[in-house]
C-alpha cells in the first residue's frame, strides 16, 4: 500500500529543516504546484520525495555527517528533486494540463481565438499576409502562455506556410473543384487557410471541409465561433491532459479509479452544466405545443435507467434467439498487453514496461484485432452475432467482456480464431499471455446464464444499480459511486462503452416502439410492431427481421430518411434525419412534427426557413451542397457551382 502523502510530505519538511532550519517542501516547490489541484500536487510531491529520498534519508541516519557533504548532499537531493518536478511541470504544461480543468480560462481563450479569425477574415486578400497573419498570431499565443506557461504548437515562422498548406487543401475537395476559381474562392480559401493555422497553432484540430457534409464556408464560419472553439478545448485539451496524468500517475485503484480527480470532477460540473441548460428549454413544434426538453431527456435512453433496461432487453433477447436456433453462446473477456497498462492492479504501484500508449490507442487496438476476427470468419462464411462491452480497468486501460454466439460446429474455430487475432503481433510471447489475454468462460446453467454474467458490467458502466462493491476500487466502493468515474472515462476518452453485431438495427427497433399503434392490414408489420412495442420481445423482433447476419437492404423494414429543410447553424445541408420507416415501400411515418429548442420565458420563434441566429458575419459558400430534394442513390447531388453568391452576407 502507497503511504500518505501527508506522511511523505511531513518526512520531507521534517528531513529539511534538519539540516537548514526555516525551509520547508513548500518554499521549494510552492511556484510549481501551486498552479494545480491537490490530487496533482500529491503526485508531484511523490516524485519529489521518491528522487530526493536517497540523499535526505542519507543525511538523517548520520547525526555525525560533516558539514560539507551534508550540504552537498542536501543540495544534490534538492537539486534532483526540482530537476524531476520541473521536467514532469514541462510535460503537463505541453498537455495544457492548467488550462483543461479552469472552465474560465479555457472560455476566454476561445473568445479570443474567435476574435482573432474573425478580424483575420475580415481583412480579405491580406489574410495570407505576414504581417496580418502574425499579429493574430501573436495575440493568440499570448493568451495561451497567460493561461498555460506553454509555448504554441507552431512557432511564428512557420504560420504563414502552414496556412498555404491548408489553403491548398480547398483545391483539391470536391465542392471546390473547378476548371478556373474566382476571386471569391480565392479569398475563401486564404481565409479558411490563416484560420486553420492558428487553430493548429494552439494545438486544435482545424474542421476540413469535405469531411461529412462541413463545406469550406462552414468551416471558417466555425473558426470564427466561440462555441465551437469552447466545444473543441474542452475535449482536446481535457483529452490530453487526462492523458498526461495517467501517466504521471494519478489514475489507478490507490489514487484515482478509471480517471483522475480532477476529470472526474470536471465532468461532475459539466453534467451540472447540461442539467441546467435541459432545465431552462423546452421544445416547440410548428403547432406551438411546447414541451419541458429535460423530460424528454428522461423518457429517452439518454436516461440512464432505460438505457439499461433496453441493453438488457436487447442481450437476453439474443440469447433467447441463440437458444432456440441451438447455436452456442461464448463467454469471452479480451485484454490488452502489459505495455498498455500504467500500473500493477494489486498494489497500484507503476508498471516499469508502460510505453506511453494513450486509452485510445489502446482502444483502436482491440477495434483493429476485433475487425481482423470478423474478417477471418466471414471469409470461412461462419456468422456470429451478439454484443460487447468495453469497460476501463482500474488504470483506465480498457479492456472488452463479449457475448458472442455461432453455430455450434463453429464454436470450437471461432474461439480458436480470437485468441489468435488478439495475440498476433502483440506480444504473444509475454509471459501470461496466452492464459490470460483472452479468457473464455463457461457458463453454468445451474448458477446462471451469459446475459446475467453481463449484467454486471452493463449496469457497472451505466448507473451502478445492483452490482454492488466495485472490487476494482481499493476502498470497495459501492458501483453507484463509482460508475460515474467509469462514464467519465469513456466520455473524455470518446469510447463507444456497448456495441451490438450481427444482429438487425436497433434504430428500427426503437421507431416501432413510437408508434402508437401498428398500421392497419400492415401484414408481418403488426406483428413487427407487437414484438417491439407490447411484447418487448427482441428474440422475435431479429427472427420477425429475417434473423442474424446480412445486409441491412434486404430486411423486410428500413429507415426512411431525409435532409432537413432548414440549413445548418453554419449554412450548411444538414445532415439526414429519420422521418419514420419503409415497408413494402411503403412510408410509415414515426415523427409527426418538428421540435426546435427555445428557452423558457421566450416566446415561439418565426417559422421561417431563414436562418434566426443573432447577427454576426459569416461566409457563403460559392458551391454549398443542395439543402434538399436532388438525390443520387443514398447522397444528395450538389448542384453546379456559381460564382455568383457574394463572399460576405451580413445577417
Amino acid at each position: 500500500m502507497l503511504p500518505d502523502p501527508a506522511d511523505e510530505i511531513a518526512a520531507l519538511e521534517s528531513a529539511l529543516r534538519s539540516v537548514d532550519t526555516g525551509e520547508t517542501v513548500a518554499g521549494v516547490l510552492d511556484e510549481i504546484i501551486a498552479r494545480y489541484p491537490v490530487a496533482i500536487r500529491e503526485a508531484l510531491l511523490r516524485r519529489f520525495w521518491k528522487v530526493s529520498k536517497p540523499e535526505l534519508e542519507y543525511i538523517r541516519q548520520r547525526p555525525s555527517i560533516v558539514h560539507g557533504e551534508l550540504v552537498e548532499r542536501r543540495a544534490r537531493a534538492l537539486a534532483a528533486g526540482a530537476a524531476e518536478i520541473a521536467g514532469v511541470n514541462r510535460q503537463l504544461t505541453r498537455a495544457r494540463c492548467p488550462l483543461a480543468f479552469d472552465n474560465e480560462a479555457m472560455n476566454d481563450l476561445a473568445a479570443v481565438a474567435s476574435k482573432a479569425c474573425t478580424a483575420l477574415v475580415r481583412s480579405g486578400p491580406e489574410a495570407r499576409s505576414y504581417d496580418v497573419l502574425r499579429q493574430a498570431h501573436t495575440k493568440l499565443t499570448n493568451a495561451l502562455a497567460e493561461a498555460t506557461d506553454g509555448e504554441p504548437c507552431i512557432a511564428q515562422r512557420c504560420v504563414v506556410e502552414c496556412a498555404g498548406l491548408y489553403a491548398g487543401l480547398v483545391d483539391v475537395l470536391k465542392d471546390a473543384r473547378r476548371s478556373a476559381r474566382s476571386r471569391g474562392a480565392d479569398m475563401l480559401a486564404d481565409a479558411y487557410g490563416g484560420c486553420a493555422a492558428l487553430a493548429r497553432s494552439i494545438g486544435v484540430e482545424p474542421p476540413l471541409p469535405g469531411r461529412g457534409l462541413i463545406t469550406t464556408a462552414g468551416a471558417v464560419a466555425r473558426l470564427q465561433d466561440v462555441r465551437w472553439w469552447r466545444r473543441q478545448m474542452r475535449r482536446i485539451y481535457g483529452r490530453q491532459a487526462e492523458n498526461a496524468l495517467r501517466e504521471l500517475g494519478v489514475v489507478s485503484r490507490r489514487a484515482g479509479l478509471y480517471v483522475s480527480d480532477p476529470t472526474a470532477e470536471r465532468y461532475e460540473k459539466q453534467r451540472a452544466r447540461s442539467a441546467g441548460w435541459l432545465r431552462s428549454m423546452l421544445l416547440v413544434n410548428e403547432q406551438g405545443e411546447m414541451l419541458s426538453l429535460e423530460k424528454a431527456q428522461e423518457a429517452s435512453v439518454s436516461n440512464p435507467k432505460l438505457r439499461r433496461t433496453e441493453l438488457m432487453t436487447r442481450m437476453a433477447g439474443c440469447e433467447c434467439y441463440a437458444r432456440e436456433c441451438g447455436h452456442t453462446v461464448i463467454l469471452a473477456n479480451m485484454t490488452l498487453p502489459s505495455r498498455f497498462h500504467r500500473a500493477y492492479e494489486r498494489s497500484g504501484d507503476m508498471n516499469p514496461g508502460f510505453d506511453g500508449s494513450e486509452v485510445r490507442a489502446g482502444a483502436a487496438q482491440m477495434q483493429q484485432s476485433w475487425a481482423s476476427v470478423r474478417k477471418a470468419l466471414g471469409r470461412r462464411g461462419i456468422t456470429i452475432y451478439g454484443f460487447r462491452c468495453s469497460e476501463p480497468h482500474h488504470d483506465g486501460t480498457v479492456h472488452w467482456h463479449a457475448m458472442i454466439c455461432c453455430a455450434p460446429a463453429a464454436a470450437e474455430e471461432v474461439g480458436a480464431t480470437i485468441k489468435r487475432h488478439f495475440l498476433k503481433d502483440l506480444d504473444p510471447q509475454e509471459p501470461g499471455a496466452q492464459e490470460r489475454r483472452v479468457v473464455f468462460i463457461e457458463i453454468d446453467a445451474n448458477r446462471g446464464s451469459a446475459v446475467g454474467y453481463l449484467a454486471k458490467y452493463i449496469s457497472k458502466n451505466i448507473d451502478g444499480i445492483g452490482v454492488g462493491a466495485d472490487l476494482e476500487d481499493s476502498e470497495a466502493r459501492d458501483a453507484t459511486e463509482t460508475c460515474d468515474r467509469a462514464v467519465a472515462h469513456a466520455r473524455v476518452h470518446g469510447l463507444r462503452q456497448f456495441q451490438s453485431f450481427g444482429l438487425p438495427s436497433v434504430t428500427v427497433w426503437r421507431e416501432l416502439r413510437r408508434l402508437r399503434a401498428a398500421p392497419a392490414d400492415a401484414g408481418d408489420l403488426v406483428e413487427l410492431w407487437r414484438a417491439a412495442s407490447e411484447e418487448h420481445d427482441f428474440a422475435a423482433y431479429v427472427r420477425l427481421m429475417g434473423g442474424t447476419g446480412g445486409r441491412a437492404v434486404d430486411r423486410p423494414i428500413a429507415l426512411c430518411l431525409e435532409r432537413a429543410r432548414r440549413p445548418g447553424a453554419y449554412g450548411e445541408s444538414a445532415a439526414l434525419r429519420i422521418r419514420g420507416l419503409r415497408f413494402a415501400n411503403v412510408f410509415i411515418p414515426t415523427r409527426q412534427h418538428e421540435w426546435h429548442f427555445i428557452a423558457k420565458g421566450r416566446s415561439s420563434p418565426t417559422w421561417t426557413r431563414g436562418n434566426n441566429c443573432p447577427n454576426r458575419w459569416t461566409l457563403t459558400d460559392i458551391d454549398a451542397p443542395a439543402s434538399g430534394s436532388e438525390r443520387h442513390g443514398n447522397y444528395t447531388e450538389p448542384p453546379a457551382p456559381s460564382a455568383s453568391n457574394p463572399f460576405f452576407r451580413r445577417k
